[in-house]
């Protein structure tokens, strides 16, 4: 049975952004493993997200997780993106050493990662 979690993040519309790259993580990661919720400031960045399932709170089986990005505090000492922090942050929260992720591309997750992306316009 698939692991419930609700993340939840209610800083700016940035960090928002940068957290649905590491649920886009976990999933590919660990295919099948999650059922995802988020409950954030700008639930607008969710909507069309395909890795989120709406969750109920109330639900005993689901853990809810407090996100934060603690790597933010060491960004001038370690080669790390701030697209790193979020998905360090839930692996050490899942039992350390236990599950792995690896930022996969270095842009949000949502709808806009992978196949799914529009190439860029060429110029000129």
């Amino acid at each position: 049975m698939a692991r419930k979690l609700i993340l939840k993040h209610f800083l700016s519309p940035g960090d928002v952004v940068m957290l649905t790259a590491a649920i886009r993580d976990l999933h590919k990661c660990h295919p099948n493993e999650f059922l995802t919720d988020v409950r954030t400031s700008c639930p607008q960045l969710s909507e069309n997200n395909p890795y989120l399932t709406t969750l109920d709170e109330n639900d005993p089986e689901i853990s809810i997780i407090e996100c934060h990005y603690p790597l933010i505090n060491e960004s001038n000492a370690r080669p790390f993106h701030f697209i790193h922090g979020f998905t360090q942050f839930l692996v050490g929260g899942m039992r350390k050493g236990v599950y792995t992720l690896v930022a996969s591309c270095p842009h949000p997750g949502g709808s806009t990662c992978g196949s799914t992306r529009s190439p860029l316009p060429r110029q000129g």
